[in-house]
């Protein structure tokens, strides 16, 4: 066991009637944050990290751990570092969510496409922003995740078009991105 890692996590989460939706593949908090449980030798102590960590991250983080040298094209970061208490700095901000979609009366929607940040100055934390179909402009939600955890209200009234304007570019960098170009537009 001095030797082994062991890895637990879950393909994206279904929806059981969070928004009034029963499917996967949404752009909601629900659907979006699964579990990822890690036993590493060379950690000292039981912890929860609350770094933003994706599952693009398991392949450089593996590659790493089995001392393989990755492409630089290969997209993710390696936790490593996390795994041994130190998160590496800077680290990632916000992360891109695409998926397929299904409107609330059960129609199939447009593939959706969302950030999920942890910060965006001067809003709030833990914004979460979804569109549809299209050149990305046409936001749907802008939703505060520290006082709407569960997304059930929109407030658009903080952003200004500077934001907006921050959040099409970013999405726009980071839906045609890979490897360290990703790893840069994440972390700014």
């Amino acid at each position: 066991m001095e030797r082994t890692i062991l890895v637990f996590t879950s393909d994206n989460g279904y929806l059981f009637g969070e928004d009034r939706f029963s499917s996967e593949g949404l752009p909601f908090e629900e659907a979006i944050r699964v579990p990822l449980y890690v036993r590493y030798p060379a950690a000292e102590s039981k912890r929860v990290e609350d770094a933003l960590v994706i599952n693009h991250d398991l392949a450089a983080t593996v590659g790493d751990l089995a001392g393989i040298e990755l492409p630089s094209m290969v997209d993710g970061r390696s936790i490593v570092p996390i795994l041994g208490g130190v998160k590496p700095s800077p680290w990632r901000h916000h992360f891109l969510i695409q998926g397929s979609s299904y409107s609330r009366m059960g129609s199939k929607s447009p593939t959706c496409i969302a950030l999920r940040t942890g910060t965006i100055e001067p809003g709030p934390s833990h914004l979460f922003v979804w569109w549809c179909e299209g050149e990305p402009g046409s936001i749907l939600d802008y939703c505060d995740m520290n006082s709407d955890p569960f997304q059930l209200t929109s407030s658009p009234a903080w952003v200004d078009p500077n934001t907006t304007e921050w959040i099409v570019k970013r999405v726009k960098g980071l839906r045609c991105c890979a490897g360290e170009d990703c790893t840069r537009l994440e972390r700014r």
